[in-house]
């Protein structure tokens, strides 16, 4: 399977920690993640090693879910 990489760049205008602590929260995702519809399951808590949670979404016509 190909490897694929992607990179973004986004000016938010908020301290360094305060982005972090929201991107880390996998519930809410759905809120800044484009192709994430909604989680299925998941921890509340910050995402870290061993953290896992299951998703819907996709691009287009195209969903699906993923874990």
């Amino acid at each position: 399977m190909a490897s694929i990489t992607v990179n973004a760049t986004r000016t938010i205008s908020a301290p360094p920690e305060t982005v972090w602590a929201f991107i880390c929260q996998p519930a809410r995702y759905p809120e800044w993640v484009a192709v994430t519809d909604r989680l299925t399951h998941g921890d509340d808590d910050l995402i870290g090693e061993g953290t896992e949670y299951g998703e819907i979404g996709g691009i287009g016509p195209f969903t699906g879910e993923s874990e």
